[in-house]
């Protein structure tokens, strides 16, 4: 269980057959340096995801704890998630991004700040007194973000969008009000976790590209035979690899 130091006595008093302690800052266990994800052959289901449906009907998703390895595995090579790393945390954690990002920072011993705003002008603030270095958020907090002044500390700050189409005009924006950002763009379906990023070099070539599959995860665009399609031609999106749950 992770949970805030307000709660910690009160879930202590319940009668669970789990062991409950506070978590200091950075004392946490971490993976070994040279750790690789173990793929399960049989693998057993974590938790269930349930996707919202704007990329087909609502449905529960089975998640393995080898999606849940790989993933974080994934993330934090393609987006350089080491040790001490200030990470800042917006989405709900029963979001896959969500979960995967709190993951992620944990299995690099990173910190992972859980960050409560009402307004972007107060997580704007909060980004600066927490002098957070990479946050990971979805458009339309992006959007919102993009229409306020950035806080001082913030200089240097990576940013990282999921859950959707990001549009070039808020990146435009971001990156004016925040010198020396550095924005990568991703995009994925709930059943597979995530499938490509479009890396910051590669935005202002072509903002309109998935960009490339992200590690562990093998994705190609094929035609109506299920063969690789040419350059230019109309084909479909197939995935595969140990991020599909």
């Amino acid at each position: 269980i992770i949970s805030s130091k307000r709660h910690a006595d009160r879930l202590n008093e319940l009668s669970w057959s789990i062991p409950i302690e506070l978590l200091e800052k950075n004392k946490w266990p971490s993976l070994p340096r040279d750790a690789q994800p173990e793929f399960l052959a049989e693998p057993e289901a974590a938790l269930v995801f349930f996707t919202s449906g704007s990329t087909g009907k609502p449905k529960g998703v089975a998640v393995s704890h080898s999606n849940l390895i790989f993933g974080a595995d994934s993330v934090a090579q393609y987006l350089r998630i080491s040790q001490h790393l200030r990470m800042g945390a917006v989405l709900p954690v029963s979001f896959d991004a969500g979960l995967n990002w709190i993951l992620t920072g944990l299995a690099r011993g990173a910190e992972v700040y859980l960050l409560r705003y009402v307004f972007p002008r107060s997580l704007a603030s909060q980004l600066g007194k927490n002098r957070i270095e990479i946050l990971l958020a979805v458009p339309t907090v992006f959007f919102a973000l993009s229409e306020v002044e950035a806080s001082d500390g913030t200089k240097g700050i990576r940013m990282a969008s999921t859950g959707g189409r990001m549009d070039a005009k808020a990146v435009g924006q971001l990156r004016a009000a925040y010198d020396d950002l550095e924005f990568t763009v991703m995009y994925g379906l709930t059943e597979a976790f995530r499938a490509t990023h479009l890396p910051d070099a590669l935005w202002a070539e072509n903002p309109q590209s998935i960009g490339r599959a992200i590690p562990h995860a093998e994705v190609h665009i094929v035609d109506d035979q299920g063969c690789e399609a040419a350059t230019g031609q109309t084909g479909e999106i197939v995935q595969s690899g140990p991020l599909v749950s």
